[in-house]
């Protein structure tokens, strides 16, 4: 998820030592080319983690310690025992519509070279995005995007929780990348739709341009790399790059993925009755 300032992760941690799960966040400053890889002090490098980074982008696990020295890891490669990523998918690709999927690809290829078991969630576009503006689409009855009549098929965070937790503590999924949806690609106006049946009252799509999304959330206070990439994922999103869907979260967790309806019910309207107090 991405904030004014930063994107956040979190990583589900095992210690060589200890069945004990912590959670770690790390923060991304998006001021600064490259992700800031903070480690602890006098903290041991933990046997298993897993971490991610923003929608549309990629998350992994990551599992160190004796019995994944990385030569060991080579050679069972070779030897087609390990599982490893497809493609480079829609969330990370070094020739990327934005700038943050670029990034992606570089932590990918990164993590894949260290030698580290890892497994990727490349989650779209998030439904809680919506809840920044919350407010206003309850306030006003109007709900502003950019992508025109496309279609996307954007996934709960939830979804994303319960995929992750899964990745981290499974050796069944080392090596490979999952491209995470939820059950339907929508579109803006059918997004609308659903938030209008959850809060009771009429709620239109306004459909705007990019640079005027981009400008809305300058207004809103956030820095210019994270303006450009709202218009730039806008752009991509309405030639369709996010229109399309995966079962990945009904493998990975066991359930079918979300869709709007539970999110606006469950998560959206709670959320826009507690704005308005």
């Amino acid at each position: 998820m991405w904030s004014k300032d930063h994107f956040n992760s979190a990583a589900l941690v095992r210690g060589r030592k200890s069945a004990h799960h912590q959670t770690h966040a790390r923060q991304t400053d998006l001021h600064t080319d490259h992700p800031r890889h903070r480690r602890d002090r006098g903290h041991r490098p933990p046997a298993r983690a897993a971490s991610g980074a923003r929608g549309a982008g990629a998350r992994a696990r990551a599992r160190s310690g004796p019995s994944r020295r990385p030569g060991r890891r080579r050679r069972r490669a070779r030897r087609g025992q390990l599982r490893r990523p497809g493609r480079a998918g829609r969330g990370a690709a070094p020739d990327g519509p934005t700038d943050n999927t670029r990034q992606h690809a570089r932590t990918e290829a990164e993590l894949r070279a260290s030698g580290a078991a890892t497994v990727f969630l490349r989650p779209v576009a998030f439904f809680q995005n919506l809840l920044w503006s919350a407010g206003a689409i309850a306030g006003q009855g109007a709900l502003h995007q950019a992508i025109g009549g496309a279609r996307i098929g954007l996934i709960d965070t939830r979804d994303v929780v319960d995929a992750l937790e899964r990745a981290a503590l499974s050796d069944e999924l080392d090596g490979q990348t999952f491209e995470l949806t939820g059950p339907a690609a929508v579109t803006y106006d059918e997004v609308a739709g659903a938030l209008a049946r959850a809060l009771g009252r009429p709620v239109r799509h306004v459909p705007i341009a990019p640079d005027a999304l981009a400008d809305f959330a300058r207004q809103a206070g956030v820095d210019e790399w994270t303006a450009q990439l709202v218009r730039d994922y806008s752009i991509a999103y309405g030639r369709g790059w996010g229109d399309f869907t995966t079962d990945a979260v009904e493998k990975l967790t066991r359930h079918p993925a979300r869709g709007v309806d539970a999110f606006a019910a469950e998560v959206f309207a709670p959320a826009a009755a507690s704005a308005a107090r």
